[in-house]
């Protein structure tokens, strides 16, 4: 397995360990010296790990052929318009942050498979 692959794997299993404990510490709501700590440690953790997917996915499209290119920039276009559309239907006082959340479910839609790819597929 290679190195970059690892990595990306031990990550993503870093966030879905941090999600859990997360939810777990909010929905129980345990109040223990560290609980706030982590939380906010873990928000840095998804915004440094957000970024950090966004650059792996912009480093492989310069490799990728350029008909799959534009079939995924198409389905992310696609997908954040509607989600943008059905998020303004169901709550007309949208904010900038319902607009981020289709933006990122519509990338991770059209991108994810390029994050955990073997770097010569």
């Amino acid at each position: 397995m290679h190195t970059k692959r690892r990595i990306n794997i031990g990550l993503f299993i870093l966030f879905l360990s941090g999600l859990l404990t997360t939810t777990y510490i909010i929905l129980k709501g345990v109040e223990r010296p560290w609980t706030g700590e982590f939380i906010i440690g873990f928000a840095l953790f998804l915004l440094i790990y957000a970024f950090y997917q966004i650059v792996i996915i912009l480093k492989s499209t310069r490799t990728m052929a350029k008909e799959e290119l534009w079939k995924r920039v198409w389905k992310f276009t696609s997908l954040f318009a509607i989600l943008s559309i059905v998020s303004l239907l169901v709550k007309p006082s949208s904010g900038l942050l319902d607009y981020g959340l289709s933006f990122g479910f519509a990338l991770a839609w059209a991108f994810s498979d390029v994050i955990f790819r073997h770097e010569g597929h």
